[in-house]
């Protein structure tokens, strides 16, 4: 039996400046996920490296940036800011990585976005 092999995966969707612009107006007066504040930043809840698309869908408000605030804590892995965050997921979150990520999105939120308990055990 000869194995086929795999189809490459798609490639991600990569937004206009257009888009953006108009991603970070559809957030404006929408408070961090994770501790309320005003949002300064949009993150990738799949990441970009993952392939996750620029897509409101896949985007968090989050304050600071990639190195500061409630940001800069979940790009640095903090345990707890990680799994504020997935508490605060909207359901448009959640179906967005099942279609994605289809029966694999529940074992890839707990190790990308793990309960506090989960990291404690």
């Amino acid at each position: 039996m000869i194995a086929t092999p795999d189809p490459k995966p798609r490639k991600r969707y990569r937004a206009t400046k257009q888009e953006w612009a108009d991603m970070h107006l559809a957030f404006k007066g929408s408070p961090c996920r994770v501790c309320g504040e005003p949002f300064q930043s949009l993150h990738h809840i799949i990441s970009r490296g993952q392939s996750g698309d620029d897509v409101l869908v896949n985007l968090a408000p989050l304050c600071g940036t990639g190195n500061t605030g409630c940001h800069g804590l979940i790009e640095a892995r903090d345990p707890e800011t990680r799994a504020a965050l997935r508490r605060n997921l909207t359901d448009a979150n959640r179906w967005y990585l099942e279609y994605r990520l289809g029966e694999r999105a529940d074992a890839w939120l707990d190790r990308n976005y793990p309960e506090v308990e989960q990291v404690a055990a």
